[in-house]
């Protein structure tokens, strides 16, 4: 068989290492090496794991469904591949594969593989997707069953040790600011159901059922798990079809944190702002994160706010579902595309501006245009909640009445640590909560969406 070679590309396995490697379609790709290759060679061939304790699996790599935009950021590094089951029996004759004689389960599933590589790691946060499904699928029967339809459902999860370390790789951890409750981060799979993007999406009405869908999924594990998903940008709002009907699914909960471990720590500066493992700049993080001084706690309310940007991205920034999203760079103008662009202080400074806007109205697409009223309700509970915290600290004597950042009046409130006022910072006074957004968000051009969970039947009844 002949030997293709590969102009290096790197896929995230191993940071800052890069080479040109021999490869053929019936190579057995093996993970432990390390091996940074290119991406159409891995199509096609065979990847082993770890699947139980002294088991293994097999699949095949079809084809790249993903991979992390950010090749620099290596705390961001992830590959999805499309996969099929390699066992014996699903390689085998057409008739045994018709017959489902499948050694691992696999038998007609859309399978996928996910390969994440990071430099630290936060101790005291769930590491792995599948231990929060694991614990989703423990509550979830009778009449709490629902939420497996809009969760990902992972089959197995692995971890590849790191082999091969090059000076260009210590380099590049020498660097890194080690703080205490950080460790080395090694490259880590999980093999899941393949879920749907958003832009196979066809209708306005089916983009809100997906995004009421993840309010009412996100309600669900914060309520009955105390976990906070924290990295809610539109690549991890997916949906699957199920009886031709669609469910949106919060996707994508490696970076989740579960309160009760948070509690655990005297400091709150030992919870890892979440600048620390997401690219400067990031701009689907609530404004307040962008500012140099947080330092947490993460509440509820920042996932919240962090999926009113997304709804703002796709339905301003798209002009239907599988259009570009327009970025154009226009210096020294503020639109939504240049907040790709800008960094932590200028989208502080964006976000406050547009919040405490008392004349903005969204720039939705002619598309998208029923969404306008979501999104003014939202922004709306934004101003309301902050500009109540704002007031009750001023009352409480808790911060000056002079401008402290350089932004005109209301003063941006950065609180650190846990707030022990009477005020509700999870809520910011009640007017930023689940219930106010489910409230907004359950009715579409005035036609109700589906309402998945008993609970929220019976309060919205």
């Amino acid at each position: 068989m002949s030997i293709r070679y590969s102009v290096p590309r790197r896929i995230g396995l191993t940071p800052a290492w890069e080479t040109i490697v021999p490869f053929t379609q019936s190579h057995t790709f093996k993970p432990a090496s390390n091996a940074c290759i290119s991406l159409s060679l891995c199509e096609g061939s065979l990847f082993t794991f770890s699947y139980k304790p002294n088991q293994k699996r097999t699949v095949r790599l079809l084809r790249v469904l993903y991979r992390s935009d950010d090749e620099e950021d290596s705390e961001r590094c992830m590959i999805v591949f499309k996969v099929a089951c390699a066992c014996p029996g699903c390689q085998g004759s057409q008739e045994s594969r018709s017959h489902g004689e499948c050694e691992y389960d696999w038998a007609g599933k859309n399978l996928v593989l996910k390969l994440r590589s990071g430099a630290m790691e936060d101790r005291s946060r769930m590491p792995e997707q599948k231990q929060v499904m694991d614990l989703c699928r423990d509550l979830a029967v009778a009449e709490h069953a629902w939420i497996l339809n809009h969760l990902p459902r992972t089959y197995c999860s692995f971890e590849l040790p790191p082999t091969i370390w090059t000076s260009q790789i210590q380099n590049h951890y020498s660097k890194k600011k080690w703080t205490s409750g950080m460790e080395l981060r090694r490259t880590r799979g999980t093999n899941e159901d393949e879920l749907k993007p958003v832009e196979n999406l066809k209708t306005q009405k089916e983009f809100a059922q997906v995004y009421f869908d993840v309010v009412q999924c996100h309600h669900w594990v914060y309520t009955y798990l105390k976990i906070l998903h924290r990295d809610i940008n539109q690549k991890n709002i997916m949906f699957r079809e199920k009886d031709g009907e669609k469910y949106g699914v919060l996707n994508n909960w490696n970076s989740s944190l579960r309160l009760h471990d948070a509690d655990k720590s005297k400091d709150s500066e030992n919870l890892p702002p979440s600048r620390s493992r997401t690219s400067p700049g990031n701009p689907y993080l609530a404004h307040e994160q962008h500012h140099r001084l947080w330092k947490g706690p993460y509440r509820y309310r920042h996932d919240l706010e962090s999926l009113f940007y997304v709804i703002l991205y796709q339905t301003c920034l798209y002009s239907s579902p599988r259009a570009e999203m327009c970025t154009d760079r226009i210096p020294g103008d503020d639109q939504l595309g240049n907040w790709f662009y800008t960094d932590d202080q200028d989208l502080y400074i964006s976000k406050h501006s547009l919040i405490y806007s008392h004349r903005w109205e969204p720039p939705v697409k002619p598309f998208f245009s029923s969404f306008s009223s979501w999104l003014l309700h939202m922004n709306i509970r934004l101003f309301d909640g902050l500009y109540a915290r704002t007031k009750y600290k001023f009352d409480n004597g808790e911060i000056p009445r002079a401008p402290k950042f350089g932004i005109p009046w209301p003063i941006p409130v950065v609180v650190q640590g846990t707030d022990k006022t009477a005020f509700d910072e999870d809520t910011l006074g009640g007017e930023f909560s689940y219930d106010e957004v489910v409230i907004a968000m359950h009715l579409f051009n005035d036609q109700p969406l589906e309402i998945r969970g008993n609970e929220w039947q019976q309060r919205l009844a």
